[in-house]
């Protein structure tokens, strides 16, 4: 392990062989169950048929697109992606918790109804917001639930963690920058064991990263770095912990380098400080 320390807690991050490691059991849990998709069928939208297995290889070079180049140039593709995507997880749920549907393509609706929520700013369209991250609540506890079942490899926490602790976050942030009420919150998550208890969104945010970077186990010390720099942005809504936020501040700094927002977040706790 090469350990990240901070005052409070150490973040753990797997180094040479181990990570090697723990990637090579990753590649031959999801390629495995990959190779038992040959053969079987999925019916594209023009009706025609593709080999499963062919359209996984596929579905990864479609999720690098969206990486690189944003839902915008992909979204022609993106509901014909999911439409298949669902055959794939009909035949192995399993992979619902690696693929789009579950993350990536919720996300990119995500950024789209923004778009169309300031520019026709309504009720249905807040509607809409609110429906798609119900159907992300019910990936987020479905995928958590069969990870927890099919009892993964101790070093498969890092998907736990990384993938699905942090999007939880982000859509319970998500709803409160967006105005939507305590209420509506809280309607989509009563039913996650994880969120049961957190109602403030911003506490709720620091309380999941402390536990994505205290149970969690990362692969590269910049996506640790990147999670501390995250813990530390949530915190401005907390006064009583602005010199923690600025001690995580200046770790992720120390590993990133001085990139704006965290030069801009660090600067805002010091200014803070000094008031």
């Amino acid at each position: 392990m090469k350990n990240i320390k901070l005052s409070d807690f150490e973040v753990k991050v797997l180094d040479g062989s181990e990570k090697e490691e723990s990637l090579k059991s990753i590649r031959e849990l999801v390629f495995g169950r990959a190779e038992k998709l040959k053969g079987k069928s999925l019916i594209a939208p023009n009706g025609q048929h593709v080999d499963a297995f062919d359209f996984f290889n596929m579905a990864q070079y479609f999720e690098m697109q969206i990486h690189h180049f944003g839902i915008e140039r992909q979204m022609p593709m993106a509901n014909d992606y999911a439409q298949m995507m669902g055959q794939i997880i009909q035949e192995d749920p399993f992979f619902e918790y690696f693929f789009l549907i579950g993350k990536n393509y919720i996300h990119g609706l995500r950024d789209t109804e923004d778009s169309l929520r300031y520019t026709s700013p309504n009720k249905g369209i807040r509607k809409i917001i609110l429906d798609t991250h119900v159907r992300a609540r019910d990936n987020f506890s479905n995928a958590r639930k069969l990870f927890i079942e099919t009892k993964l490899p101790e070093n498969m926490r890092f998907y736990e963690t990384t993938m699905e602790i942090e999007k939880a976050v982000s859509y319970k942030r998500e709803f409160f920058f967006r105005g939507l009420s305590e209420s509506d919150i809280n309607s989509v998550f009563k039913n996650n064991d994880l969120l049961d208890d957190l109602v403030i969104p911003s506490q709720a945010a620091i309380k999941i990263y402390h536990r994505l970077l205290e149970k969690g186990i990362f692969l590269h010390k910049e996506q640790a770095a990147r999670a501390i720099y995250n813990l530390a942005n949530v915190m401005k809504f907390i006064p009583d912990k602005y010199k923690k936020a600025l001690e995580y501040c200046n770790c992720a700094k120390e590993i990133l380098g001085g990139l704006p927002e965290i030069e801009e977040t660090t600067r805002y706790y010091e200014d803070a400080l000094k008031e």
